[in-house]
């Protein structure tokens, strides 16, 4: 298992609420959610961030939060090579 740390964005409330644990979900003042959350360490979990769009933010580990930005890049990279 890998623990992680997230700040979703108040917009998408209703996934916080259902996907995870009332214990799981903190809330910050200006309406954001930090989550800390444990997930079984694959690669199901990068789809699983990448699907909040722009929307979260990986706090911890910071391993997942650069592998984050390195499929981003990559798909940035991969869309301009085929334009």
């Amino acid at each position: 298992l890998i623990r992680l740390v997230l700040e979703i964005d108040k917009s998408l409330a209703y996934r916080v609420y259902d996907e995870f644990e009332e214990t799981a979900i903190q809330k910050k003042e200006n309406g954001d959610f930090l989550v800390s959350v444990e997930f079984p360490y694959n690669d199901w979990i990068y789809g699983y961030i990448l699907s909040f769009g722009e929307h979260i933010k990986v706090l911890e580990p910071k391993e997942v939060k650069n592998f984050i930005k390195l499929i981003i890049i990559g798909l940035i990279v991969k869309k301009d090579i085929k334009n």
